[in-house]
């Protein structure tokens, strides 16, 4: 007997027990956002009631099966917290959709709906949390490239909105204009964190290193004089270094981004205050520059050249920078005197617990550091800013019902704090970690008289290094 051919599409089996998979899968989105075709399209289930044609009409009615936690992990901010900061980023999120998209139509010729300032709030936050963009596009009924554009939306609205600027610099000029309200509740921080033996820091200034893709090369010498001269005419740059970031995607040196620890990176300046909070942040610098260096070529280290400090305030900073009247840093070299060491303890407990965890805090949280940067260095510096933003935002904005578990051992004990892991020598004394130095000579040469002040006070108030005798 002849065979015939059906006239039915040949569809291939399937367990059962995997329909209700398939179509859950198609029905949120994980095969297709809803769009799947092919044999096993008639499984197939409307899109939900606020998804339409490809768009999340309600972010809220999509994310309300969170629980608590989830949305935690999700948008690194409790609910409380997200619409706190949205109705802050909601003018310039609108601002950014475009006049047909802020009145809620889309685009001319298209029955697509705009992207929602929620929408574009969540996929930029979590690309900035380290997710991947083909997961969000999927998450948000999206496509690709709208992810990026939501993510820039996010990064230019948190870099315009003014009640997230760090308070280090309007501190600085309302004290240069006679109000020193601002740079005092700073140095109360430190002074209560002290315990009364440290007044009048106004931050703890240090380095952090991103890592990057090897930057491209700009091409012919006519390009390397244009990027000189638009950085210096253009951004006001008064020192410009061969290895400087320059407009455009490429550089004129890409070796200048490779730093002692054996990647591409940019050096990131920020300083802390008590609260671990970022009141002041620049990239302008590559990795291979040390802190000093890319200290003094920051916008503050410019003003403070023409506007020094007043008397009595002064910065906590490691190793790496140049002690003077208005940066106390530890004393130089190895079995001090106990009054020296006893001091070194204080001041790396201090600033330690600023700067160092405000770093930790800000990597810890935002994934998009785990990994090297793949864009231009240009854009590079607006990211890390809007990212030192969002983790002000997490201290300014407190959430009681939730604990911030993945940071749990930030808050250790206090021994533990004074003596991190790794810092311990063999005779039982704290060091910091080895790395970038000043060479010892120039530290040596180095003289404060507020540092040999605040010793002699730790040392009236009787402070010893936990496990060594009193001095």
């Amino acid at each position: 007997m002849l065979e015939t051919q059906s006239l039915l599409p040949r569809v291939p089996l399937m367990p059962v027990a995997n329909v209700a998979a398939v179509m859950m899968a198609q029905s949120t989105g994980l095969m297709g956002g809803g769009t799947a075709a092919g044999p096993w399209s008639r499984f197939q289930l409307p899109l939900p009631s606020h998804v339409k044609a490809g768009r999340i009409l309600s972010f809220w009615e999509d994310t309300n099966h969170y629980s608590a936690k989830r949305f935690r992990n999700h948008y690194r901010l409790s609910r409380a917290q997200f619409r706190a900061v949205f109705e802050l980023l909601k003018p310039e999120l609108v601002k950014r959709c475009g006049k047909s998209e802020a009145k809620g139509g889309g685009a001319k010729g298209h029955d697509t709906p705009p992207v929602s300032p929620e929408v574009q709030m969540a996929c930029g936050i979590r690309f900035m949390a380290g997710a991947a963009y083909q997961d969000l596009a999927k998450s948000f009924y999206i496509s690709d490239a709208m992810v990026y554009v939501c993510f820039w939306n996010f990064v230019e609205a948190v870099n315009a909105t003014r009640d997230f600027d760090m308070s280090l610099m309007p501190a600085l000029e309302a004290h240069a204009e006679g109000d020193s309200k601002l740079l005092d509740a700073i140095c109360a921080g430190f002074t209560i964190k002290s315990g009364g033996l440290i007044n009048g820091c106004i931050g703890a200034p240090d380095g952090c290193h991103l890592e990057i893709r090897k930057p491209p090369l700009l091409k012919s010498q006519e390009s390397v004089v244009a990027a000189i001269v638009a950085a210096t005419e253009r951004r006001k740059i008064t020192k410009v270094r061969p290895g400087g970031r320059m407009p455009g995607q490429g550089v004129v040196n890409p070796r200048f981004y490779f730093n002692y620890k054996g990647f591409m990176s940019v050096n990131l300046q920020a300083v802390a205050d008590a609260q671990r909070r970022f009141i002041y942040g620049s990239v302008t610098s590559p990795g291979s520059e040390g802190d000093q260096k890319a200290w003094a070529c920051t916008s503050l280290g410019d003003w403070l050249e023409s506007n020094p400090l007043p008397p009595g305030y002064y910065f906590l900073a490691d190793e790496a920078y140049k002690a003077d009247e208005h940066c106390v840093t530890p004393y130089p070299g190895q079995d001090l005197p106990p009054d020296k060491d006893n001091f070194n303890h204080l001041q790396c407990t201090v600033r330690s617990s600023a700067i160092e965890c405000a770093f930790g805090r800000l990597v810890g949280i935002f994934g998009i550091f785990w990994r090297p940067w793949r864009g231009t260095t240009g854009k590079f510096g607006k990211v890390v800013l809007a990212a030192m933003k969002m983790s002000n935002v997490l201290i300014d904005y407190p959430d009681d019902e939730f604990e911030d578990a993945a940071f749990a051992d930030l808050e250790d004990s206090e021994q533990q704090r004074r003596t991190p892991q790794g810092w311990r020598r063999s005779d039982g004394r704290d060091r910091p970690p080895s790395g970038q130095r000043r060479r010892r000579d120039h530290a040596e040469r180095d003289h404060s008289a507020i540092r040999d002040a605040l010793k002699e006070e730790a040392r009236k108030a009787s402070y010893f290094r936990p496990g060594s005798s009193r001095a």
